[in-house]
């Protein structure tokens, strides 16, 4: 599906009722210029990750540098040719796609992350437990990662001995 505005503004408007796949953004608008729209597009967090392709009359050297310093992925200047635009977008969709695909994947890794760090500080003994009089165990566990292979415990042999173990599996 495709979709089109007549103004930087009407841009700005839309996007905060859609969110595209991909952003064809002329330079020479009227109201906001295209440069002010990449701008505002990838400082928005709703926003900030869609690509945006200039399609353009500029052909100055500075104008590229411009529009990809604003955060375009891409420029095109006119005239085109359909069939390289057509490729053109073919191909950031495409990373856009293998984008989200790795974004999920993360997401989901850094939640099973989240549930194994739980899982295991669940396994560590009580803080701070006092064993005799005089005698008291407490600990402070720093993994390195979110997520480490260490674990300890402490176990009562009888009245005048405990075992204290405590083992680095990584790193």
């Amino acid at each position: 599906q495709i979709a089109s505005v007549e103004s930087g503004e009407d841009a700005i408007d839309y996007l905060e009722r859609e969110v595209p796949d991909l952003i064809f953004l002329d330079i020479m608008m009227p109201g906001l210029n295209g440069y002010e729209v990449c701008e505002r597009i990838k400082k928005n967090p709703k926003t900030f990750e869609i690509p945006v392709i200039f399609l353009t009359a500029l052909d100055d050297k500075e104008s590229r540098i411009k529009g990809l310093e604003y955060g375009a992925v891409d420029f095109i200047t006119k005239p085109f040719d359909i069939f390289e635009v057509k490729l053109r977008a073919k191909q950031h969709l495409k990373i856009r796609e293998m984008y989200l695909q790795l974004k999920n994947h993360n997401n989901r890794v850094q939640k099973e992350l989240q549930s194994a760090q739980q899982l295991q500080l669940s396994l560590l003994p009580e803080n701070n437990i006092e064993l005799s009089n005089n005698l008291e165990f407490s600990y402070e566990y720093l993994p390195c990662e979110s997520l480490g292979g260490d674990f300890l415990d402490i176990i009562k042999l009888d009245d005048f001995h405990y075992c204290f173990y405590m083992a680095d599996v990584s790193g």
